[in-house]
């Protein structure tokens, strides 16, 4: 792996013919080989401390022809860890498809698009009547902790339902805020300056963020929140491993009554949380049974049952047959 941001890679089509393009992470200037017919397209990488990486790039369509949209290809990436994506367009919009997940953005203008992703693989079409400005930013989650802390990373998270990993937003921010996103890579600068320069953009770019969704969190509603601190919950308890936490913990960490949040979570996801719970337990151990040799015993206490018959009474509730018949 090359830095922390491996590469890019792009497949696109063009009057029937496909073209494959793969930039490393350690090219700081990218040129495109767009067809001489459809324009030129060049941009430039920079990796900063916290391992961040921001690219900045220009696409310039020839705006004579007939259609209106470039099919910009297939662009995939990954990265070691989970990361907080944020891309911004100025000129004109670019629609995303989400290809696994089956998801469709369209950003541009005011609208900034966020991603929480590990990796990503996206179907990009371009509107081609206008030259495009593009400025991507990736930052690990793990970093915004250690910038702005975690209050101020889960508030930004929280507000833009990016909850789990992958996910995917899009919001209207003020223009001065993009604004300071698109300046992060000076044209003029060079060296371990230039870097300085695009950290501190990058440091302003979040403090102006933090304070904007803080200010917008503190005027939902009550019912707005709630729902926000459910889907927390539920985003928690898809990953939890071991013990089951204890509904009143959940609702310690939710600063909520364990009355309210559980008659809050069984209305946005249709059962209680110790349902909800116990069949996420047990879709799991018939995952695990399914592709492994685990012993019942261990399998059920890794899951957080204290005896392996309450296991697998719950199990023949919850599917009809033994886990042992599933093994056979």
């Amino acid at each position: 792996m090359s830095g922390y941001f491996k590469s890019v890679s792009i497949d696109w089509t063009e009057n029937g013919d496909t073209s494959h393009f793969n930039k490393d992470a350690d090219d700081e200037h990218i040129v495109f080989p767009y067809p001489e017919e459809v324009g030129s397209a060049n941009g430039n990488m920079l990796k900063t401390s916290h391992n961040i990486n921001i690219y900045k790039g220009h696409h310039y369509y020839n705006t004579d022809v007939a259609s209106d949209s470039f099919d910009a290809g297939v662009v995939t990436c990954d990265f070691p860890e989970e990361v907080l994506m944020v891309e911004i367009v100025f000129g004109g919009e670019v629609e995303i498809h989400q290809q696994e997940l089956d998801y469709k953005i369209t950003h541009g203008g005011s609208k900034t698009s966020f991603h929480r992703v590990k990796d990503y693989a996206w179907h990009a079409t371009h509107e081609r009547s206008k030259h495009l400005e593009f400025t991507t930013v990736s930052i690990p989650i793990s970093s915004l902790y250690l910038m702005i802390g975690e209050q101020s990373t889960e508030h930004i998270l929280s507000a833009l339902q990016l909850i789990t990993t992958p996910s995917f937003a899009t919001t209207s921010l003020p223009l001065r805020i993009n604004k300071i996103l698109s300046s992060a890579i000076s044209p003029h600068l060079q060296g371990s300056m230039k870097k300085l320069y695009s950290q501190s953009k990058i440091v302003e770019y979040l403090c102006e963020l933090v304070e904007h969704i803080e200010t917008n969190f503190n005027t939902l509603t009550v019912n707005e929140k709630q729902v926000l601190k459910v889907q927390e919950t539920h985003a928690y308890l898809s990953q939890v491993e071991g013990k089951l936490p204890s509904l009143l913990d959940l609702a310690a960490q939710a600063n909520m009554s364990a009355q309210t949040l559980n008659s809050a979570f069984r209305k946005e996801y249709g059962m209680t949380i110790h349902r909800f719970m116990i069949k996420q337990r047990l879709h799991e151990a018939h995952d695990i049974i399914l592709e492994t040799s685990m012993p019942l015993k261990s399998l059920s206490f890794n899951l957080g049952y204290s005896h392996v018959n309450h296991f697998i009474t719950a199990f023949k509730r919850e599917f009809a047959y033994s886990p042992g018949s599933l093994r056979k």
